[in-house]
């Protein structure tokens, strides 16, 4: 993505002539890095032609230039390790990031397994009200009625949410201390989840426990409880076994549309999740805005789409941003927060006394 986007009109206005993009696959032997990322100001990749991608994304790490990966699938080759690694934000879902972190575990004996195994990482237990009430190795926190805008499907569905964080954190350190995840859910909505605090421990994965609470519908912590004092630091911790403190935030999709093709759907997700942040993001405009507001745009584009045919025929243009979500950042969040729904949509419930 570049800011070479035409001044006129409103923010998503975009001209054909104008290429406001470079794909992972692009090469040419004459093209030097310069001028290559002229004008460049992230990159995203699908992990497709994942050695070209591979250097690529090396690349613009090095320059500082900010990276996202579609997760697409398990290729079972050593260029997706360093690939999955240098990615500042990376895009997944139930199924297909699983599968990688599963192979890369050294006790598989698959023989797609890759070379180069990693660490064993177990994802604790998650921490019930029943443990609150009467673990005294764990904090109490039986009180928060805040837990129960969650139900127990969706509870657990956050907790493990950071499973893939921690792999990475156990795997290359303290360098995966930033690193986002965005993990989508169908018809549930999708999951962000950052590390917050990292912790030096020696405490054994059996006496370990995720625990979740929310302050919202759509805002949560996961910490991993240690019956044991810990050291907790903010920031990079080169001696940390791992990150224990996670924020969780999630967002619904817009409810009932007339789905003819789910083809695309993900990529029109990290599409506009990726047009909105970099060009409707603080920095950009003067609008304050959230990672949910992102996740909001997102789950709007990846809704538009699923009621055409094909992967591309209902994607919106700059013109239909206007005319339904308003020419200015105020404007379409603002209308986003009315149309996307909940996480978890039905299932969803409510604080009860």
């Amino acid at each position: 993505w570049n800011h070479n986007l035409p001044s006129e009109g409103s923010p998503f206005w975009q001209s054909d002539s104008d290429s406001t993009s470079k794909s992972s696959s692009s090469s040419s032997s004459s093209l030097c890095w310069d001028e290559f990322f002229a004008n460049v100001v992230h990159v995203h990749s699908d992990s497709r032609h994942t050695d070209v991608a591979q250097r690529i994304v090396e690349e613009a790490h090095q320059r500082g230039i900010s990276v996202s990966v579609d997760a697409e699938k398990d290729r079972c080759i050593e260029s997706q390790h360093p690939l999955l690694q240098h990615a500042d934000l990376l895009f997944t879902n139930s199924q297909q990031l699983q599968t990688y972190l599963q192979n890369r575990q050294p006790q598989s004996s698959s023989p797609n397994t890759p070379v180069a195994a990693a660490p064993t990482v177990t994802l604790p237990p998650l921490l019930t009200d029943d443990d609150d009430d009467n673990n005294n190795n764990v904090s109490s926190n039986s009180d928060d009625d805040a837990t129960k805008l969650l139900t127990p499907s969706l509870r657990r569905m956050v907790a493990h949410s950071v499973y893939p964080s921690l792999c990475f954190s156990k795997w290359y350190g303290s360098s995966q201390d930033a690193k986002e995840v965005i993990i989508t859910k169908g018809s549930l909505g999708a999951l962000h989840v950052q590390p917050c605090t990292t912790t030096t421990t020696t405490t054994t994965s059996e006496l370990r426990r995720l625990k979740v609470e929310s302050t919202s519908h759509q805002s949560h912590t996961v910490t991993i409880e240690e019956p044991t004092t810990t050291t907790t630091t903010e920031g990079d911790n080169d001696n940390s076994s791992g990150c224990s403190s996670f924020t969780v935030q999630t967002m619904g999709v817009v409810p009932n549309l007339n789905i003819v093709d789910t083809t695309g759907a993900g990529d029109a997700f990290i599409g506009g999740y990726l047009m909105s942040r970099l060009f409707l993001g603080e920095g950009v405009t003067t609008t304050k805005t959230t990672t949910q507001d992102h996740m909001r745009f997102g789950a709007w584009v990846g809704g538009r789409k699923l009621e055409g045919p094909g992967a591309r025929s209902t994607l919106p243009t700059g013109h239909q941003v206007d005319e339904c979500l308003g020419e200015t950042p105020n404007e379409i969040f603002n209308r986003l927060q009315q149309l996307v729904g909940e996480f978890g949509g039905d299932e969803t419930t409510t604080t009860t006394a």
